[in-house]
């Protein structure tokens, strides 16, 4: 399957916006070519610098993160948060960002653990990932 990640890409910039409590959101979007029956795409951010306390790969879940949907053109946007109010990101910090198919099941598994979820690696069969993207605040 042909996925990609068309924002942000390797060393780019990643456009964030702070919320609530100071929470901060970005977009990221991408395309995908044939998702196999009941596929899903999970999106995936790892705090480069600063690191996170925990080291890893954060899964970035649905309502407020994550995909919400795939287009009719296999277009699609995604957010992915960075920081919470008692670790605020800042203009300048550094991410990694990832996206990864996963057929249904092992998607809906992850999508259903309890607390944050954290990875070695981003899970999926395909995955692209965009290294060390700049956050800047629109």
């Amino acid at each position: 399957s042909d996925l990609q990640l068309f924002e942000p890409k390797d060393r780019g910039i990643l456009k964030c916006s702070r919320g609530v409590g100071g929470i901060t959101r970005c977009s990221v979007s991408g395309i995908t070519g044939d998702m196999l029956s009941g596929a899903r795409l999970l999106l995936w951010l790892q705090p480069v610098d600063p690191p996170s306390e925990t080291p890893g790969w954060y899964l970035q879940r649905p309502p407020a993160n994550g995909i919400k949907r795939i287009e009719n053109d296999g277009t699609w946007n995604g957010t992915v948060q960075i920081g919470d109010a008692q670790y605020p990101a800042n203009e300048g910090n550094q991410v990694d960002v990832a996206v990864g198919m996963l057929g249904s099941d092992e998607a809906k598994r992850l999508l259903s653990e309890t607390g944050v979820v954290v990875r070695d690696q981003p899970q999926g069969t395909t995955v692209r990932t965009a290294s060390r993207v700049v956050v800047t605040f629109k």
